[in-house]
C-alpha cells in the first residue's frame, strides 16, 4: 500500500470516528455541537467506565479517558471524582512532569494543561490550530531557504486540509516547562514554555516513511520515540531533532519506557526490546506474554510495569531482562497503569480504574 493509499484509508478512519462523536454530541444536543468544544459531560460512578490512560501527580492519580472524561483520585485512589473539562472528545493519554503540571490529549488534536493536579484544566491546542501552525511555521522557513521546508510545507498544508481528524497519541515533558506530543503520519510537536507556544518538529525526525509515532518518553536527558513498523528514535540535543535506531522487530510498537537501567519499547504480540547502551543494541525481554503490550510505568524501586490487551500485568526485574506476569481479574484488556505507591499499582481499562497489589 503506497504512502498516499494508506494515509487516505487511515484518514477516513480517522474521519468515521470524529464524526461518531459529532453525531453523538448532536442526536443528545439536538443541534451539531463540535465535541472538540463541548464540555465533557458528569456522569455517574465515571471510575467504573472505559479509560484510556492514568498518571501519577504527586500524591495523588489523574485518569483519562473517552468523551473527554478526567477523574482525580484522593491521596489512597480508593476515592476518584471527575472534574470539569472543556472539551468532550476522547483523551487517550496524560503526564504529569510534577506535582501540580499535567497534560492531556487526545482525538481532535486537543491538548489539555493542568496547573493544579489535574483538578481544573484548560486548552493549550487543537487539530485546526495545530495545522495553522505548522503552515505559518514552515511558510516562513520556505521563504528563509532552510533545507527540507518544502516538504514539511507539504506535510502540513495536508494536515490542514484533512481538518481537525488527527489525535495526538502519547504526550511527554521532561520538566514544567519543555516536552512533546507526537501522533499519527509523523506529526509531532515541542514546546520550551510549558505549552504557551507550540513548535512543528515534522522535519526534525528520521522518518522518511511517514510512520505514525505512539509514544515518547524520556529520562536523565534523553528522550526516545515509538511508533509503527518497528520505528524506533533518539533526540539528538545537538541535532536538534530525532535521529533513528537500530530495528530490532519490524512490528508496531504501542510505547517507550525509560527506567533508570534499561530502555524498554514494547508493543503487538507481547513483544518487549531493552537497550542498556542508549538504544545502540536492543535484545528481546521474557515476558510469557503473546497478546499486546499497552502500556507501562516505572515503579518507586526503578522496576518496569507493563500491562497487557490479555488482562496481565508484568512486573520486571530492573534490568528489564525478566518479567513476572499476573492475569488480574476480571480478564480484560488493559490500557494503562500507573504506580500508585505502598507496592501497589493503578490499571485502567474498559471497566474504569483498579488499584492491584504488587506480588
Amino acid at each position: 500500500m503506497s504512502m498516499s493509499t494508506r494515509r487516505a484509508a487511515q484518514g477516513l478512519a480517522a474521519a468515521a470516528l470524529f464524526a461518531l462523536a459529532a453525531f453523538t454530541a448532536w442526536a443528545s444536543a439536538g443541534t451539531f455541537q463540535d465535541p472538540l468544544n463541548v464540555p465533557a459531560r458528569m456522569v455517574a460512578a465515571p471510575h467504573t467506565g472505559m479509560l484510556m490512560a492514568v498518571a501519577r501527580a504527586g500524591d495523588h492519580l489523574v485518569a483519562v479517558g473517552p468523551n473527554g472524561r478526567i477523574l482525580v483520585s484522593d491521596g489512597q485512589a480508593g476515592v476518584w471524582r471527575q472534574v470539569e473539562v472543556p472539551t468532550s472528545v476522547d483523551l487517550v493519554a496524560v503526564h504529569f512532569p510534577s506535582p501540580q503540571m499535567g497534560w492531556a490529549v487526545g482525538h481532535g488534536g486537543v491538548v489539555l494543561h493542568s496547573s493544579d493536579g489535574g483538578r481544573t484544566w484548560q486548552k493549550q491546542l487543537d487539530g485546526a490550530l495545530a495545522a495553522a501552525t505548522m503552515v505559518r511555521h514552515y511558510t516562513a522557513r520556505e521563504s528563509e531557504g532552510t533545507p527540507g521546508a518544502a516538504e514539511a510545507l507539504s506535510a502540513a498544508r495536508q494536515f490542514e486540509h484533512d481538518g481537525p481528524i488527527h489525535p495526538f497519541l502519547d504526550v511527554w515533558f521532561e520538566n514544567d516547562q519543555r516536552g512533546f506530543i507526537v501522533g499519527p503520519f509523523n506529526l509531532i510537536f515541542a514546546t520550551e514554555d510549558g505549552g504557551g507556544t507550540w513548535v512543528p518538529w515534522i522535519d526534525r525526525t528520521e522518518n522518511p516513511g511517514v510512520m505514525n509515532l505512539h509514544a515518547v518518553r524520556g529520562s536523565g536527558g534523553e528522550v526516545y520515540l515509538a511508533g509503527e513498523q518497528g520505528l524506533l528514535l533518539k533526540l539528538d540535543r545537538a541535532k536538534q531533532g530525532f535521529v533513528a535506531l537500530p530495528k530490532p522487530y519490524p512490528g508496531t510498537y504501542f510505547g517507550v519506557l525509560v527506567t533508570p537501567k534499561a530502555v524498554l519499547a514494547f508493543g503487538m504480540r507481547g513483544n518487549v526490546y531493552r537497550t542498556t547502551d542508549a538504544g545502540r543494541t536492543w535484545q528481546k525481554s521474557e515476558t510469557g506474554e503473546s497478546a499486546g503490550v499497552t502500556a507501562g510505568a516505572v515503579l518507586e524501586d526503578g522496576r518496569p510495569a507493563l500491562v497487557s490487551m490479555s488482562g496481565s500485568l508484568l512486573v520486571g526485574s530492573p534490568e528489564g531482562d525478566q518479567f513476572s506476569r499476573t492475569t488480574l481479574r476480571p480478564v480484560a484488556p488493559m490500557f494503562g497503569v500507573a504506580a500508585a505507591g505502598a507496592g501497589r499499582v493503578a490499571v485502567v481499562g474498559p471497566h474504569g480504574v483498579r488499584v492491584e497489589p504488587l506480588k
